[in-house]
């Protein structure tokens, strides 16, 4: 599911002059329950939304694993800067779009409290956090006959 989003946000990247990187295991297919378009949708408004958000040049990362506790994970992590700390708490809410680098005429600021919507009806978790040159979404999703704790 992940490298076949990542295909299809390829182009805009490249558009963008912003370089994808994909790092998933191959040995391990770290399958999940779920309805697969609506976390297709749930993970391509990240990806999109970091690509958006980071300058010519930039990187997005989205990295794939299985937790400590068996849960699978996914983190998209982007160079857009960051988002300044008083914002964090509301990057989920419907309608935020943050400061005028964030505004566009291509969203209603939506994709993020549909990311939210979509990842807690499946029994996940998600939250962003700053790093030193953008931030970093991070999803836990309960692996396929799991139920999250």
């Amino acid at each position: 599911m992940i490298i076949d989003l990542v295909d299809e946000v390829e182009t805009v990247a490249e558009r963008e002059s912003v370089t994808l990187r994909v790092d998933v295991p191959q040995d391990d297919r770290l399958a999940i329950s779920g309805d697969a378009d609506d976390l297709v949708r749930a993970l391509g408004n990240l990806v999109t939304n970091a690509v958006r958000h980071t300058g010519p040049g930039g990187m997005v990362a989205i990295t794939a694993g299985r937790g400590p506790g068996g849960d699978v994970g996914v983190a998209v992590a982007d160079g857009c800067g960051g988002i300044p700390e008083p914002d964090l708490s509301r990057v989920f809410d419907a309608g935020w779009r943050g400061d005028q680098s964030r505004t566009g005429a291509d969203g209603a600021g939506l994709g993020l409290a549909i990311a939210r919507g979509v990842v807690e009806s499946h029994q996940g978790r998600i939250a962003v956090r700053n790093t030193d040159d953008g931030c970093r979404f991070d999803v836990e999703l309960p692996a396929s006959g799991r139920s999250a704790g």
